[in-house]
């Protein structure tokens, strides 16, 4: 089966060190083959769309530092909705492991108890698929707002349908 190219954009800052090397280590096993692009050390908007803009990738994969794939299918999975026209955006469920839950000092926890069960959300910049062109139509991600999520929402929304990953 032949893929179209693919670039997996990382914005990193204070990663635990663990969940990055595995997070980078599924990507590495995935059916499909990607191209992993690290942004270290940047606002989360100027790491996206500067790794965006260095990708060769057709297809952008923006995946936050502690969001790990759940199987080696996931990028196929993530970019199969994009053969449709009609689709502007594929957004992946989140799901944190109790493991690593856990690991969260004891107030953290009780603000965070909701992370343990499986999240659809409507528009996540942390786990979604796009093709590249539909990033450069919209500009990007705007840098200059804390709402990122919502005004990208907004922006990608008018291209097309946002799907699920499966």
């Amino acid at each position: 089966m032949i893929f179209p190219r693919v670039s997996v954009i990382i914005p990193v800052y204070k990663p635990e060190i663990e969940v990055f090397e595995k997070l980078k280590e599924t990507l590495r096993k995935q059916t499909v083959p990607v191209e992993i692009i690290e942004k270290w050390n940047n606002p989360e908007a100027v790491s996206m769309n500067l790794g965006i803009k260095e990708a060769h990738g057709d297809i952008i994969i923006i995946l936050a530092q502690d969001c790990i794939p759940e199987n080696k299918f996931w990028v196929e999975k993530m970019i199969k909705p994009l053969k449709n026209p009609k689709t502007a955006a594929v957004v992946s469920d989140l799901l944190l492991p109790e493991f690593y839950w856990r690991k969260r000092p004891f107030l953290v926890r009780m603000f965070t108890i909701n992370d343990l069960k499986l999240r659809k959300p409507l528009m996540n910049l942390s786990s979604c698929a796009y093709r590249k062109k539909d990033l450069e139509k919209i500009n990007y991600i705007n840098e200059n707002i804390s709402e990122i999520d919502l005004d990208f929402y907004f922006k990608i929304q008018k291209l097309g349908i946002i799907e699920r990953g499966k």
